[in-house]
């Protein structure tokens, strides 16, 4: 935004916006500067705002009671940036939750050294807040992404469904004095089972963003987010059918581990028999190795048919006497099927390729018995579970 007050603008409805080509993403240093920059996407500061038509006739028209109006009377564009800290918040004794709701808002969210109305630094960032999110200057306004859609319905967070490979539970004290247990969902959702191809995007090699959006709600929600990765996988689920007769079944490969899924249900992930986590001698605290294992989910196989996952190797197997594999299977939590014990069986392929030459091993499964939250499958029981 110019500072000089030379700038011509283009006024939309809702804010104005510079005609002037960007130079650079940096504040100018004349003094007064920032309170002409710092004023978000729309360019407008809140007495501008209160006067732009748009949002003079939205306070006309809603129908709210004298608070609230004074607040959207206060920041019409509802864009006013507040950090976490202040002593405003500590005098209310503000929630966690209310002291980060403003934390994204781009008016006001980059003060220098003269607009600090606390004796520590208040900015979230040191630059403008800009459209162009990748700064090359060009503001591409075209769509081309995969689309993935989770449900977060009550009746589809279901273990084993809608990408949920497993549930934690936590008992947590609340401010009131009192418990609640709360409930942690983990969802791995294959970069390769997109719902929607949106615009002329053919591969993964040039993704540079994603963006995450919610539907369908009423009422103002929160989410909690643990972590959000990206995990890579060696194994690749082979497309090409492994038998001649019906193929209706599917199946999904992903990854469990010790850290995170020592609580699994119905089965957690204990070690296997003569494993031991290894310590990382990088680290000064004696610290142990995340041990993890490939986990399967198959559904609705046929007679006779076959899934596999592959990994492509260079291995001189004439350098090893044994192959060393565990494996145990076990139901999905509201599983119907009757599935016995010996009713599936685990192979390896071992060749240089995968249909006509190699040497196969096979070996029937027995399911590994369901244990509730109280009663886990300890250390002790390693050789009940693989």
């Amino acid at each position: 935004m110019p500072v000089d007050g030379q700038g011509s603008f283009i006024r939309t409805a809702w804010g104005k916006v510079p005609q002037q080509p960007t130079e650079t993403y940096a504040f100018a240093t004349t003094a007064g500067a920032r309170l002409k920059q710092d004023v978000g996407l729309n360019g407008l500061t809140d007495e501008e705002e209160r006067s732009q038509p748009a949002y003079v006739r939205f306070l006309e028209g809603v129908q709210v009671n004298d608070s609230v109006r004074a607040a959207i009377h206060a920041d019409p564009a509802n864009d006013n940036y507040h950090y976490y800290r202040g002593r405003d918040y500590d005098e209310r004794k503000t929630s966690i939750l209310e002291r980060y709701k403003r934390i994204n808002m781009p008016q006001g969210n980059s003060p220098d050294s003269d607009s600090q109305t606390e004796g520590y630094d208040t900015s979230y960032k040191t630059t403008p807040d800009v459209e162009d999110i990748n700064q090359d200057y060009t503001l591409n306004e075209y769509e081309r992404y995969y689309q993935y859609r989770v449900s977060i319905r009550p009746e589809d967070m279901r273990l084993g469904y809608n990408h949920i490979t497993d549930i934690r539970e936590a008992t947590v004290p609340l401010r009131n004095g009192t418990s609640e247990t709360v409930r942690w969902y983990q969802f791995r959702i294959p970069l390769s089972q997109y719902d929607q191809r949106v615009g002329n995007i053919n591969d993964f090699t040039s993704i540079r963003f994603m963006r995450m959006f919610l539907t369908q709600f009423r009422r103002p929600v929160v989410l909690r987010f643990g972590s959000l990765d990206l995990v890579r996988g060696e194994w690749r689920i082979y497309q090409q059918p492994l038998t001649n007769g019906a193929t209706t079944g599917t199946i999904e490969v992903s990854a469990v581990n010790i850290e995170e899924n020592n609580d699994k249900r119905p089965v957690n992930y204990v070690l296997p028999p003569g494993i031991s986590r290894v310590t990382d001698p990088s680290q000064p605290q004696l610290v142990e190795d995340n041990e993890q294992a490939m986990n399967l989910v198959v559904r609705n196989l046929a007679p006779a048919e076959s899934k596999a996952v592959y990994k492509n190797t260079m291995l001189d197997l004439r350098r090893y006497r044994h192959l060393q594999m565990f494996v145990h299977a076990n139901h999905l939590i509201d599983d119907a099927t009757d599935l016995q014990h010996g009713d599936l069986a685990v192979f390896v392929r071992l060749g240089s390729d995968y249909k006509n030459n190699y040497y196969e091993y096979e070996i029937p499964l027995t399911l590994t018995p369901d244990r509730n939250d109280y009663n886990k499958y300890s250390i002790d029981d390693r050789r009940a579970v693989w």
